[in-house]
């Protein structure tokens, strides 16, 4: 009979430790996810150095996401245009919203990547894109989430610069993102466009760095709390088995 009662507090001991060591597991591990997100942020925030230009395949591929570290390289390649689109509703400027002119650029026997080549002064029929060889240099931009032009069955608009919304355009895999021209060469000679400005992309982390590290605070004091309750609560028994003792002699 006791060695039954040992074992059942046994069993009872080892379920109780398991379940306070996963708390405490995972309140530390949502605690240290919190404080890398606050150090990302607070990398993110630093300005951006623009480093020399670099060849866009030696930072990107087709088919594949976009690494961590090539949103906001200055890129260069060189091919040619296809279709050509309509990005309506970007921010420019001063928080400006603008029309982009925006071109799918395949680059031989490699890929194709969506390139905002310069600001549109009408939404409807534009100048042809240049044929031959082009050269550009841009600034390499995370795709985006969210639409921009909603409700538009316009085949000559894109709701978003998104690889995706392409797909069915051209034959050649698609690289992540999109470029911002800053340079343009036909045969060797510059375009005149009207340039987008390429600032660099802001912080995809939300929030602010101090909340994330409240957030840190909040987690470990739960898991502080995990590991002193059952200190707690024994000290609580002994605490209630002293005072019932003295109430009875």
């Amino acid at each position: 009979m006791v060695s039954r009662v040992n074992l059942s507090k046994f069993r009872k001991l080892v379920s109780t430790l398991s379940v306070a060591l996963l708390l405490i597991t995972i309140f530390i591990g949502l605690g240290i996810w919190q404080l890398q997100r606050a150090a990302d942020l607070q990398e993110l925030q630093k300005p951006v150095i623009d480093k020399p230009a670099i060849s866009l395949l030696a930072i990107a591929k087709p088919s594949v996401a976009l690494a961590g570290s090539a949103p906001n390289r200055i890129v260069k390649f060189s091919g040619s245009y296809g279709k050509t689109f309509i990005a309506p509703n970007q921010k420019g400027r001063e928080n400006n919203r603008e029309s982009w002119e925006v071109g799918i650029f395949e680059i031989p026997n490699t890929g194709a990547i969506l390139v905002a080549r310069e600001i549109s002064a009408t939404s409807g029929p534009r100048n042809l894109l240049p044929s031959g060889p082009v050269a550009i240099v841009g600034r390499l931009m995370p795709h985006q989430n969210e639409d921009r032009a909603v409700f538009t069955n316009e085949v000559n608009v894109l709701s978003r610069l998104d690889s995706a919304l392409i797909a069915d355009k051209t034959n050649l895999p698609i690289f992540d993102g999109f470029v911002i021209v800053q340079t343009e060469a036909i045969s060797g000679i510059e375009s005149r466009l009207k340039l987008i400005s390429s600032e660099p992309a802001r912080s995809t982390v939300p929030g602010y760095y101090w909340q994330h590290i409240s957030y840190v605070v909040i987690w470990w004091l739960m898991a502080g709390v995990v590991v002193f309750l059952p200190f707690y609560q024994k000290f609580k028994k002994n605490e209630d088995s002293e005072t019932d003792l003295r109430s009875r002699n």
